[in-house]
């Protein structure tokens, strides 16, 4: 298992989004089953979009929701994520309420 921080307790204000973290899948060398723990003191949506290959380059189509968070806590998910090699992945708070967030990938 592989194990990638991505966000740590990061603050966001009601209807935020996050700046976006790079993450190499390519190089992470495991088969991509993939396990996304999240804890949160709200409700957020952690989602991502394929990279264009640069590791400065924006974000292009492809990608989607990893998954919508409750806000109560710790949990982990399973989320599917696309064939690619690099994802900028975003954190995005919900109109009525900020979070303290935190979300580490395993890659299995």
């Amino acid at each position: 298992m592989v194990t990638q921080k991505l966000f740590t307790a990061i603050s966001l204000g009601a209807g935020a989004v996050s700046q976006g973290v790079l993450v190499d899948l390519a190089s992470l060398g495991a088969s991509g089953d993939f396990g996304l723990e999240v804890d949160s003191t709200a409700a957020v949506v952690i989602s991502y979009k394929a990279s264009a290959g640069a590791d400065s380059g924006a974000p292009v189509d492809g990608g989607g929701v990893l998954l919508t968070h409750d806000g109560s806590g710790r949990k982990c998910y399973w989320p599917a994520i696309g064939p690619f090699a690099k994802i900028w992945i975003y954190v995005t708070t919900p109109a009525g309420s900020a979070a303290v967030v935190s979300a580490t990938l395993n890659v299995f």
